[in-house]
């Protein structure tokens, strides 16, 4: 389904489309769909988003892993961020996000620019390191989280209450 549709947004539709029709699996597609949907998104019921440059294996890949009751989400490729929003906002005084005790936190700065959909670019960019550094810090962060795709970081984010 995609996220932008004329008189009723994708959104929505799902939603409505989750009530009528029990069991059904629904995979979002879009262009665009900012960080702030994802999670409402999710709430709703569905259970992938894919980008609509996703080639061919990505979106067979999103539908064998909805279909066998996984989520699929393809963040790097399906969020942009404006230019103006670039830079990440600053935590609030007193708000502490939980460590899960296995990341360092450079790992937790890494995880939480990528579960609010920065890109590498932007995420290298930010933290003056180079995109090689960047995929060690998340190949280190997929280990030590027992995860193997940016869509189970994102659950895993969200679940832990770091997102």
């Amino acid at each position: 389904m995609d996220y932008s549709m004329p008189k009723l947004n994708g959104q929505k539709a799902a939603g409505q489309l989750i009530k009528d029709i029990p069991g059904i699996k629904i995979i979002m597609i879009s262009g665009f769909i900012s960080s702030e949907n994802i999670h409402d998104l999710l709430k709703t019921g569905i259970m992938g988003i894919v980008s609509k440059t996703a080639g061919t294996e990505e979106i067979l890949e999103a539908i064998h892993h909805v279909m066998n009751g996984k989520k699929h989400l393809t963040l790097e490729s399906s969020i942009n961020v404006p230019d103006e929003e670039v830079v990440p906002k600053p935590r609030e005084k007193g708000k502490k996000r939980p460590n899960p005790g296995l990341l360092t936190p450079r790992e937790m700065e890494v995880m939480q620019l990528i579960v609010n959909g920065y890109n590498t670019e932007v995420i290298t960019q930010q933290l003056a390191i180079s995109a090689s550094t960047l995929h060690v810090h998340k190949a280190n962060i997929f280990k030590k989280c027992n995860i193997h795709s940016t869509a189970e970081l994102l659950i895993y984010a969200y679940k832990n209450n770091l997102a």
